[in-house]
């Protein structure tokens, strides 16, 4: 028989679980060397020619002494040899004739694991030496290429599809939004005019909210009512206004000049990430610029959000961060960590002042009416009363504030594609209060850098242990694999949506591929076959 007779059924019978091979033939060695390529685990050849007698006799003893006396492949072979001693003078060189050739990643099998169908491999030091050196090489590798940013874009794209698979939730019944829209008075004059506002506060201040959020800036008096809106400024203690510090593209914006009490003033600067313009981090302080009109270090959704809660009893700590410049509040049990340059997805973040990541509340954040519903006393008392109120402009093209959100992407056709600055105020105030109060809704998280590492570690030795515990065709293994990153994926939603971490997924998939690839690779490559004399 040849080789190429043989070739086909011994593949079919490894993958199956061949464990041994015994070949009495004259050219054993030739044909052990042709099946190196196959990864037969153990053989037993035959140097030489070797007589038929010599053949039996070698085979009845080694059964004998491995199968129905239980010894040690190894020993088996070497006590039969010696049993061959005794032929030496009729046959020369008889005992030298048997010999193994194993492949080196194999454990010698025993005939009762042999009869169970047990298949071995290597042992549980070469298992750790293989897989987990293999996945904290390739985790190195893809931490460093992370470390580098290259990985951010895609990370946040992943994030948003996450953050858009989440069930819709019902509007924050605490807060109430009054938007002045192109159907109002905005296109009347170039801006709303004072005494519109201070008409609206009025009407609103009737029905008795806790508080009043004017998400519109006013450092400018815009007739007609201006001295009308001033009373209202300098009496109202319940109401907040804003102001912005000044940035790379907008000049600072200085708060109402009849507003004196800092506590009555937040700013509303906002952190877009630059690699694509959405907004996902809400800012809680800042630390004031010096000589700037906008001395406050409160965000206007914190003062509109502690206001809320300092009436229910919830009072407010503010705790000095790691840096001179952090501020970690803490309301109740719940700490508002803030993010740190490398975080989560990000790396290099710009992470001044304190931010968090911001949840929002999909589709709807609050109940909204318009500013001309107020001003015509078509409103009632309960959406008013002991609720937060937040007036602000959502026309687009007046507004000037408009946000990409993580759901801009979304195909979701009641989706708005950016939303305005009095919405954005809104889900920021939401959240605060959303996490502390009874429905105890989740943050926004991230783990420290040595969890993201441990996270992406432990699914890289899955994905090695899978190639190596489950040696089998392509298409199988390509399964296997499409299973575990599904798995993975619907762990990071499941802990996303219950827990608010974001933990790594994209890293996780290139640590499970780079690991199934390099470990699959060492795995097909013929293994060096050694001779047992």
């Amino acid at each position: 028989m040849t080789f190429s007779q043989l070739k086909n059924a011994i593949k079919t019978a490894v993958d199956q679980g061949l464990q041994l091979v015994i070949l009495n033939s004259c050219d054993g060695l030739l044909l052990a060397r042709d099946l190196v390529d196959l990864s037969v685990p153990y053989m037993i050849v035959m140097r030489e020619k070797v007589q038929d007698l010599i053949a039996q006799e070698f085979l009845k003893d080694f059964l004998h002494r491995f199968a129905q006396e239980g010894k040690p492949l190894h020993l088996a072979v070497r006590e039969a040899r010696e049993k061959l001693q005794g032929w030496e003078d009729e046959i020369p060189c008889a005992s030298w004739l048997p010999v193994i050739c194993q492949n080196t990643t194999e454990v010698p099998p025993t005939w009762k694991q042999l009869r169970q169908g047990i298949k071995l491999h290597i042992p549980v030091q070469n298992f750790l030496k293989s897989v987990l050196v293999t996945s904290i090489l390739m985790t190195a590798v893809v931490v460093g290429i992370r470390h580098l940013g290259w990985l951010e874009a895609i990370e946040l794209k992943e994030f948003d599809r996450l953050v858009q698979l989440r069930p819709h939730e019902k509007p924050d019944s605490r807060i109430l939004v009054v938007e002045a829209t192109s159907e109002d008075y905005i296109k009347q004059y170039d801006r709303l005019p004072d005494g519109i506002l201070a008409r609206a506060i009025k009407q609103l201040d009737r029905h008795q909210p806790l508080i009043i959020g004017l998400n519109i800036f006013r450092e400018r008096p815009v007739a007609p009512g201006h001295a009308e809106l001033a009373t209202i400024f300098q009496n109202n203690k319940h109401l907040v206004t804003v102001c912005r510090y000044p940035d790379d593209k907008n000049l600072t914006i200085s708060p109402p000049s009849e507003v004196t009490e800092i506590e009555r003033i937040g700013f509303i600067d906002v952190m877009v990430d630059p690699i694509d313009n959405i907004l996902r981090r809400h800012p809680l302080f800042i630390q004031p610029i010096p000589n700037s009109p906008c001395k406050t270090d409160n965000a206007f959704s914190v003062l509109l959000a502690l206001t809320y809660l300092e009436a229910k009893g919830i009072e407010a700590e503010v705790e000095q961060g790691d840096r001179e410049e952090d501020k970690w509040l803490k309301l109740g049990t719940v700490v508002f960590k803030p993010l740190k340059e490398y975080a989560g997805g990000y790396q290099r973040l710009d992470a001044r002042g304190s931010q968090i990541l911001l949840n929002y509340r999909w589709p709807e954040v609050a109940q909204r009416i318009t500013l001309k519903q107020v001003l015509d006393g078509e409103i009632k008392s309960e959406w008013v009363k002991n609720k937060i109120v937040i007036i602000g402009v959502t026309d687009q093209e007046s507004s000037g504030d408009n946000f990409s959100t993580p759901y801009s992407a979304s195909q979701h056709p009641y989706q708005e594609k950016e939303i305005s600055g009095v919405i954005l105020q809104a889900q920021m105030v939401s959240q605060i209060i959303s996490a502390v109060s009874v429905d105890k809704r989740p943050l926004l998280r991230v783990w420290p850098e040595w969890g993201d590492v441990l996270w992406i570690w432990g699914w890289g030795v899955v994905g090695g242990m899978m190639v190596w515990w489950g040696r089998s065709r392509l298409i199988i293994l390509l399964l296997k694999t499409g299973i575990v990153i599904i798995t993975l994926w619907g762990s990071c939603f499941v802990i996303l949506l219950f827990k608010g971490f974001w933990v790594p997924l994209v890293p996780s998939v290139l640590t499970i591929l780079a690991n199934v690839c390099l470990m699959g690779y060492s795995l097909a490559k013929p293994q060096k076959t050694s001779l047992n004399p």
